[in-house]
């Protein structure tokens, strides 16, 4: 996971209070939890944005394919 721990809680401050997804609870969806990543993401330098962007793409991607029963991403929500 290429975001530092400073985006990771913006990530987390987003979730409970901004507007767009604060309360949504168990049912934030995959393309909401990317655009909490990408958006924490803003306050990357030009030459990590886009491998971060990609990694949050990734990390999205691997936790819903998780969430449908992929094996090989199990390990990010057992």
């Amino acid at each position: 996971m290429l975001l530092t721990d400073t985006q990771i809680n913006a990530v987390a401050k987003a979730y409970i209070s901004d507007n767009d997804f604060g309360g949504f609870g168990s049912e934030l969806s995959m393309w909401k939890f990317y655009n909490l990543l990408t958006g924490s993401n803003k306050s990357s330098y030009i030459d990590s944005f886009l491998d971060r962007a990609y990694n949050a793409t990734e990390l999205a991607t691997g936790i819903n394919a998780a969430l449908h029963g992929d094996e090989r991403y199990r390990w990010f929500i057992d």
